[in-house]
């Protein structure tokens, strides 16, 4: 890293089957990957953070997704 504070943007890849959404990361070589988010994002891979950096940012990256053997699960029903 070069000491500077940077953002970083980390996609992952899903695949819609009928009505469930999936990760696919596996099924494109340049899933996930992490971008440094500038002023003009580049959509490369970033080089500024080691491969257990971007391994950390991609777990966080979903930690908010609910996942059953590889499977999002479906969103509570909101009531209104």
């Amino acid at each position: 890293m070069d000491g500077k504070t940077h953002s970083f943007w980390t996609y992952n890849l899903f695949e819609v089957k009928g009505d469930a959404l999936y990760l696919a990361n596996q099924n494109h070589n340049k899933f996930p990957r992490t971008i440094w988010f500038k002023e003009d994002p580049k959509q490369e891979e970033t080089n500024l953070l080691s491969p257990e950096d971007k391994g950390v940012l991609q777990r966080k990256s979903l930690e908010d997704v609910s996942f059953m053997r590889n499977k999002v699960t479906h969103c509570p029903a909101v009531e209104f």
